[in-house]
């Protein structure tokens, strides 16, 4: 009698190897998890939401970084395997490792990165000393939830508009978390009114600017003009310790509102048109012969930034030239040695080092090498 031949028996959905977009989701919602943990335990086990709350933001950062690869969160690329990966016999990046291949890797560069690192200085503090948080020290209640209002405004700030297309089918999962986040800024609105309320009002009767902090929601982030025409300033509130990346301010072509541009983009608050960076070139350039304080004569009147490696972003305007990307300005336009850009902030020794743009001299001799 033959064998009947035995029909394999099919694996189930829980049985199936993971794949990339499986993991990366389980990355996600980690992140998610530690994160609200973080946020649940900051009166009743401060010590704990400090570690719970940096995990989260570090799996976030990984979690963009596997958006791209996989193999971008091993610390040793060169040694990426994906069997050793999924059964977590690898070494992760570290938070700066993720900083720099966001920005060199995936072009997402994190402007603000000094508040993560502070989260992370703090955690570690917490994970090898002994800490404020242990004594019931209440300013080092005051210093947690500063920080942790200031990640968080970063963080939904990348979800929900940098990395938007990666993210926005978690989009309830993010104002779940925003929700959790107002009993900080309940906590924040206390230390405001008992600590700094009267003497921002008297600030004001002097005539200081003061805006709603993005971070707590407190009346107490004072205005600070960095440079007068065009009008760039940027804030630092008084209570959460939030330090804004640098905007530009100028009238609306169409009804003549106020127009806040930041990170490329704007809108005008009044009548909401939106502008992108041509337009801001078009209506902010001047050009004038000559091109005084430049150590060189351009034909073109459109430069590169050094600071945050932006191609053409930077414009002449009067006497100044500003970088409509990250907002640093200069009296003065350079001219690399190597191939011949104009750029602001440009290093020293360009010819053989090098611009924004290229890899100078020694680059190119060590590319012929290889």
């Amino acid at each position: 009698m033959s064998k009947v031949s035995k029909t394999p028996e099919l694996k189930t959905k829980a049985e199936l190897p993971p794949t990339p977009k499986k993991l990366c989701n389980w990355v996600t919602n980690n992140a998610f998890d530690f994160l609200g943990k973080g946020i649940d335990e900051f009166q009743t086990d401060s010590k704990y939401s400090v570690i719970h709350f940096c995990t989260g933001v570090e799996l976030f950062l990984k979690a963009r970084l596997m958006k791209e690869h996989w193999s971008l969160v091993v610390r040793d690329m060169n040694k990426a395997d994906w069997n050793d990966f999924i059964k977590g016999k690898c070494n992760s990046v570290t938070l700066e490792e993720s900083f720099l291949r966001l920005a060199k890797i995936a072009n997402e560069p994190i402007s603000q990165k000094k508040v993560f690192m502070d989260l992370a200085d703090h955690r570690n503090r917490i994970l090898h000393f002994d800490h404020e948080l242990n004594r019931n020290v209440p300013q080092a209640l005051r210093d947690v939830a500063s920080e942790q209002c200031k990640a968080w405004h970063i963080i939904k700030s990348l979800l929900t508009e940098h990395w938007k297309e990666h993210f926005k089918q978690l989009q309830s999962k993010i104002d779940e978390l925003d929700l959790k986040m107002r009993k900080h800024r309940a906590y924040l609105q206390v230390v405001f009114e008992s600590d700094y309320e009267s003497d921002i009002k008297e600030e004001i009767a002097q005539g200081v600017i003061y805006n709603d902090c993005s971070s707590c929601g407190n009346h107490s982030a004072k205005v600070m003009v960095l440079l007068e025409q065009p009008s760039i300033q940027r804030e630092m509130c008084k209570v959460c310790g939030y330090d804004s990346y640098p905007y530009l301010v100028f009238n609306c072509i169409q009804c003549e509102g106020k127009v806040i541009f930041q990170d490329e983009n704007g809108s005008c608050e009044k009548c909401k048109k939106e502008y992108d960076i041509e337009e801001v070139k078009d209506i902010l350039s001047t050009t004038h012969e000559g091109m005084r304080n430049s150590d060189i004569a351009f034909t073109d009147w459109e430069f590169n930034c050094s600071w945050c490696d932006g191609y053409h972003t930077v414009i002449r305007n009067n006497e100044s030239f500003i970088c409509l990307n990250c907002l640093e300005d200069s009296d003065r336009i350079e001219s690399c040695g190597w191939c011949g850009e104009g750029s602001i902030n440009l290093q020293d020794f360009s010819g053989a080092f090098g611009c924004s743009q290229c890899e100078g001299s020694v680059g190119y001799q060590l590319g012929k090498d290889d």
